[in-house]
This record gives structure tokens, C-alpha cells and sequence, in this order.
């Protein structure tokens, strides 16, 4: 999940939010539909607490797994010496990282406004206008045997808390 475009190495997760992953199996392959059933659906909530903007960004990251054979919980800091902006924490296969990561979105807004304008656009591989860029991201890695199913869909949303 990324969010927070054009992060800096002191931006920080909102703690007022919770960061929610949303997974469900998708039982028809042709159909591509998620399953209706909820109870069929795994989630990831992660929130953030603590830190002072600009003096001290490290915050404390709390991950509540819901899987459909259970539950667990990883606690981490967004800062250690590991990462320059960003933290880990680890149980057994579940392993979650939360800080700022090169924005992965390629940009080229010079074509896009061109064919808003109802202009031709070259062919050319086009220039990214957002190199360089950064988001704050959360990266979950959990092992396969705890979602329901092998082909799933998963969204990640932001909630007010």
C-alpha cells in the first residue's frame, strides 16, 4: 500500500487512520469476482502511534492480522538502523516493513496533457515526472496457507479511525 506521495525521509503515517488490506478469494477464475461471503475475507489493519513531526518521525507500527485460522499481532518501530526511513518487524513468515520507498507510478504529464488537449502523443518510451519521488509505504508478506484461496482480491483502503 502507498500512500502519502512526495514522502520525505521525515514524513510520517497518519495516527488517525487505519491502513487496511482487504483480502478475499475469488472462487471463478472466468468470472473474476471476489467472493460475497465476509467470512471468507482475511484483513491486515496496521496503525501508527507516537513520533514528532520533524524532530523525531519514528513511530510505533501495530499490525493486527485476522486470518481465517487465526490471529496475530507485530509491533515494530518505523525507524532502525536497518532502513534510513522505514522499520520491520518479523513473526515466524509474516513479515511487514512501513516507511518511505521510491515511488513505484510512472508519470509522463507531458503526454497527458497533450491528449487531454486533444493533441497526438509520440510513441516515444515517454519521461517519468516522478523519478526520484518518494511515497510512505506498507509492505506485507504473509505465508499463503493463512489466505483463503490461490487466486484472491485485495484492496487496501484507508479508514478514519
Amino acid at each position: 500500500m502507498d500512500v502519502h506521495p512526495l514522502a520525505f525521509s521525515s514524513s510520517q503515517f497518519s495516527d488517525a487512520v487505519n491502513y487496511t488490506f482487504r483480502i478475499r478469494p475469488v472462487p471463478d477464475a472466468t468470472l473474476l469476482t471476489p467472493s460475497s461471503d465476509p467470512t471468507q475475507e482475511v484483513t491486515i489493519v496496521c496503525t501508527f502511534a507516537g513520533g514528532v513531526p520533524l524532530i523525531d518521525p519514528t513511530q510505533t507500527a501495530t499490525c493486527n492480522f485476522n486470518f481465517l485460522d487465526g490471529t496475530d499481532t507485530l509491533t515494530f518501530p518505523t525507524r532502525t538502523g536497518d532502513y534510513t526511513a522505514g522499520g520491520s518487524g518479523q513473526d515466524g513468515q509474516t513479515r511487514t516493513f512501513a516507511g518511505v520507498r521510491s515511488d513505484p507510478w510512472f508519470l509522463d504529464l507531458g503526454k497527458i496533457l497533450k491528449l487531454n488537449g486533444g493533441q497526438p502523443i509520440s510513441s516515444d518510451p515517454g519521461t517519468n515526472g516522478l523519478a526520484g519521488q518518494n511515497v510512505l509505504s506498507i509492505v506485507v508478506e504473509v505465508d499463503k496457507g493463512h489466505l483463503p484461496g490461490s487466486l484472491l482480491a485485495i484492496t487496501a483502503q484507508t479508514v478514519r479511525q
